[in-house]
């Protein structure tokens, strides 16, 4: 969420993400490389960094001496809680938190307390407006509230929310261990026969801490926008009591017991056990044909297009099934946070298992009885991904690279070496360490020159290796990937 941050804070959580990766002391020319900032803005912002870590007092401080700046942190102090921090001095944050909790009655009030004009208001405020619309949303300055579907709004708050404090703070007006949300937790599990991750409890209170916020405001879950679930009468009990304040009818605590029960299967059934996959696999056959049927036709198109066979993987099943009834309640506003950025991951890193999954979606695209499902492209993207390389390494869909290694000393060492190169190398390699390269080899690794082969790739690596040259050997590794990959399209072509 890099559009939260102003310069300024952008440059502050660079320099504090360096300085919390590493127990030890930073050289202010160490700290403006690997931060790509100046050394006198670095100098800057290491004198502003004692007071921004202030509230969490002795927990995190920075040290500062002949040797450099270091920053003490206890064990227990996650990043997030640091950026947390960060995240209280940017007006886009406090923008949105103000809309979500209705801190202010107008943008004046909003602008006025934060020390702000309108007008440089409206030009830092665009970058959110645009991932506002990835949820079909906007925002209405004039009333300060969210506009669209409220079940769209209520996804973009939990996302949002969740991402912001969850496992750091409790940003609600009720304490998460009231007696309401403590219940909550315990019923929860008791009337699915389940017991949750603890971290996962806390997300369901996130979930029923969000409905109680939008129902105070008089924003009520809409009817249409409700899939037909079995009511779950304790389920039923515990959004009564949480809404009880709220003086709301009873067809209002029916619905959003609906729409409650609805969040919770299609987002929060990470750590279940074996046992209670099982029953949840049986209840999506009898409740919802056409989800069955969607998890099905994936279940076809991985075995055909990946190999892979996991019709009888309970595991893979369960999390098709999951990802279909999100995929079909969310629509195309279905997604994660940072998604663009793991999705540009996987299609940098394994550009031919990519290729296979966008062609394997466009495929189901045509499909006109999947199209509810379809929507949301990116997030199925993701999904299934985070299923197919829980059972085959990505890198086996992109053309294999030959890679031969020698040492001068032999022994061992290419062993050694061999085994690093697998282990930081992402790509689909074939290693021989023989006593001479294999036809059609794609790269020499040697540490001397071999003036024989010096028309072929050859890198000549240091042993032991000097800093970066895993990066190196890494990058040439990269470009010989993506020239493969140049050729393979043209042959398919």
């Amino acid at each position: 969420m890099d559009f939260l941050f102003s310069r300024k804070q952008d440059a502050l959580y660079k320099l504090l993400t360096t300085l919390y990766s590493d127990n030890r002391f930073w050289t202010l020319d160490e700290l403006a490389v690997k931060t790509t900032l100046s050394r006198p803005t670095v100098q800057t912002y290491l004198q502003i960094i004692p007071q921004l870590l202030k509230p969490l007092g002795k927990d995190v401080c920075l040290i500062k001496s002949f040797k450099g700046s270091y920053l003490y942190k206890v064990p227990s102090i996650s990043f997030n809680r640091i950026r947390l921090l960060i995240l209280k001095d940017s007006i886009p944050f406090n923008f949105i938190n103000s809309v979500a909790f209705k801190k202010h009655s107008s943008l004046s009030s909003f602008c006025e307390e934060n020390y702000i004009s309108k007008s440089h208001f409206y030009k830092i405020i665009q970058e959110s407006k645009a991932f506002l619309e990835q949820y079909d949303l906007a925002f209405d300055f004039t009333n300060m509230q969210f506009v669209g579907r409220e079940k769209d709004i209520r996804y973009f708050l939990f996302a949002f929310l969740w991402e912001c404090y969850g496992g750091i703070e409790w940003p609600f007006h009720v304490n998460k261990n009231d007696f309401y949300f403590e219940k909550q937790r315990n019923e929860v599990s008791k009337e699915f026969s389940i017991t949750f991750h603890y971290v996962e409890q806390w997300r369901h209170s996130f979930l029923a801490a969000v409905t109680k916020l939008r129902l105070e405001q008089s924003h009520k879950i809409d009817t249409a926008e409700i899939s037909t679930v079995t009511m779950m009468p304790a389920l039923a009990k515990i959004v009564r009591s949480i809404i009880s304040q709220t003086t709301a009818p009873l067809n209002i605590i029916e619905n959003e017991t609906k729409y409650l029960y609805k969040m919770i299967r299609i987002n929060i059934w990470k750590s279940l056990e074996y046992v209670d996959k099982k029953l949840i696999i049986q209840e999506y056959r009898a409740e919802s044909p056409p989800n069955h049927a969607f998890s099905k036709r994936i279940l076809d198109l991985i075995k055909t297009n990946f190999g892979l066979d996991l019709s009888q993987n309970e595991e893979a099943i369960y999390s098709l099934l999951v990802i279909g009834s999100h995929s079909e309640y969310m629509g195309n506003v279905a997604r994660e946070m940072y998604m663009q950025q793991k999705i540009a991951y996987y299609k940098e890193r394994f550009p031919g298992y990519s290729q296979l999954l966008d062609d394997t979606l466009a495929q189901l695209s045509s499909e006109e009885k999947f199209s509810s499902f379809i929507q949301a492209r990116d997030f199925l993207f993701l999904q299934l991904t985070y299923v197919i390389e829980t059972h085959k390494n990505l890198a086996t869909f992109d053309p294999q690279l030959i890679v031969w290694v020698t040492h001068s000393s032999y022994s061992n060492k290419v062993k050694r070496i061999e085994a690093i190169v697998k282990k930081y190398s992402p790509f689909h390699l074939e290693i021989h360490t023989g006593h001479s390269p294999p036809k059609n080899c794609d790269l020499i690794l040697s540490d001397v020159e071999l003036p024989e082969f010096k028309k072929q790739n050859i890198y000549i690596y240091s042993d032991p290796p000097i800093v970066g040259e895993i990066k190196r050997i890494e990058r040439i590794l990269k470009q010989l990937n993506n020239k493969n990959q140049k050729k393979h399209k043209l042959y398919k072509t």
